[in-house]
């Protein structure tokens, strides 16, 4: 399960659990002990506080002192479910159904337990059993939308489940228009039904219950940017700045985590922002050109590694990915010269003999390439990638073989540097990298700077 759907149904569980617990006098004609009311209590002030193994002793001293009180059983299954331990959670809430059949927040909780679980038709028959018993219930309606949301993943026709999510969301909050996960949530599935108007109508509504939330501005500045109002999208985007005030290193965290969660356009606009801090940011220069590299638009993702260059001309990784990036768009002469200038610094760098050598061969220098595959082969540990080793093995014999080649050949002349440089590039953590599987129809650049 996503860790955004887990944290959100986390808090609600245990908003949950708090007002379950303050009820002190059930409903029920069984009235629990005063001291296992106190123990409860404690047990949902640790919870609050996060530390689940307070809490557990003091909802398990509850549960000792009455084992009739259901509030506390359905506490304790929240500590299990927190920690992973699912059986023993569903048995908790399970006993609180048995002990007061009508209470519907149980039930929701273990529709949370089968979505942990990833059973999906089992949680949705809990939410729906739990709005049966509470027609009001709204966070067991919202539940029901994440579940449906998260179904629709798993399904080879999702629009199905999205037309239930959303049918969820819309019954959460019409029932409480202050629950604002449900706004924010509906909207992003309007999004990926096309819903564009409705999207920015429930992202407004989210924003009107929630207006310090910087996510939910960037989300709705996206949404206005995609269909050409650059002037609202503005508007939101300087509402993120003013919201979310934070360092270069946190903004690059953050566009990072963007970048790997495949939120390109949110990893864009961070890294835009760290570089209007600081326009002088080598990290920033660079993340922007692997974001550039990733979405195949190498031009760009080249003038991106020249400004990081600019600023740190030692730079490894952005040299050799810069090379990459001109292999991509067939610039082969520019790739050459990169390639045979790291070589000029670095003799022995195996995976820059290895481009060179493929450069040099795709472009009828079969002479020049069988040299620097042989260099490659006498410099290079057999072991380090067999594959790799064999190839070159292979289109070196291809070429004549090395019977006239020594481990002393000089293999290249260094030639000027491609346009925009004229530092030297230090590529000594390129090392690091040397099991990854670079070639002229498959390259990939490296993702971290050095």
């Amino acid at each position: 399960m996503p860790l955004i759907y887990a944290e959100k149904i986390t808090l609600l569980l245990v908003l949950l659990a708090i007002l379950g617990a303050q009820t002190l006098q059930s409903k029920e004609k069984h009235l629990p002990l005063d001291l296992a009311v106190l123990h409860n209590n404690q047990g949902v002030t640790y919870l609050s506080q996060n530390n689940l193994d307070l809490a557990e002793v003091e909802f398990k001293s509850a549960v000792e002192l009455d084992p009739k009180y259901p509030e506390a059983h359905n506490n304790l299954g929240l500590i299990y479910k927190y920690k992973g331990y699912f059986d023993k959670a569903n048995d908790e809430f399970n006993t609180a159904i048995k002990l007061k059949p009508k209470w519907a927040t149980p039930y929701n909780h273990i529709a949370t337990v089968y979505l942990s679980m990833e059973k999906y038709d089992k949680a949705i028959s809990y939410t729906k059993k739990a709005v049966s018993l509470d027609k009001k219930f709204a966070d067991a309606y919202y539940n029901m939308g994440l579940i449906y949301l998260e179904k629709a993943k798993h399904s080879g026709n999702p629009r199905n489940e999205w037309a239930d999510a959303v049918d969820a969301f819309q019954k959460a909050t019409t029932i409480d228009t202050r629950l604002y996960h449900a706004h924010l949530d509906l909207a992003d599935t309007y999004v990926l039904q096309g819903e564009t108007e409705k999207a920015i109508i429930r992202y407004r509504y989210a924003i009107e219950t929630n207006p310090k939330d910087p996510d939910t501005w960037q989300r709705l500045g996206e949404l206005y940017q995609k269909t050409g109002d650059t002037e609202k999208a503005q508007e939101c985007f300087n509402k993120v700045k003013l919201l979310e005030p934070m360092t270069e290193k946190q903004l690059l965290e953050k566009g990072e985590q963007r970048v790997k969660e495949g939120k390109f356009s949110d990893a864009f606009q961070l890294y835009n922002r760290a570089l209007e801090m600081n326009p002088r940011s080598f990290e920033a220069h660079f993340n922007t050109g692997f974001l550039f590299s990733i979405q195949g638009l190498h031009e760009q993702a080249i003038q991106a590694y020249k400004n990081a260059l600019s600023i740190k001309p030692d730079s490894m990784t952005a040299s050799f990915n810069m090379g990459l990036a001109f292999i991509a768009i067939k610039d082969y002469p520019s790739a050459i010269r990169t390639f045979e200038y790291i070589l000029k610094l670095y003799p022995n760098h195996s995976e820059a003999k290895y481009q060179l050598g493929k450069l040099y061969q795709q472009t009828g220098n079969g002479l020049a390439a069988r040299t620097v595959y042989c260099n490659f082969l006498m410099t290079a540990e057999s072991d380090q990638s067999k594959e790799r080793f064999s190839e070159v093995q292979k289109e070196a014999t291809s070429l004549g073989g090395c019977q006239a080649s020594s481990k002393n050949d000089t293999i290249i002349q260094a030639k000027p540097l491609p346009p925009g440089l004229n530092k030297p590039m230090d590529l000594h953590d390129m090392d690091k990298a040397q099991d990854e599987s670079y070639n002229l129809d498959n390259t990939r650049p490296k993702g971290k700077p050095e």
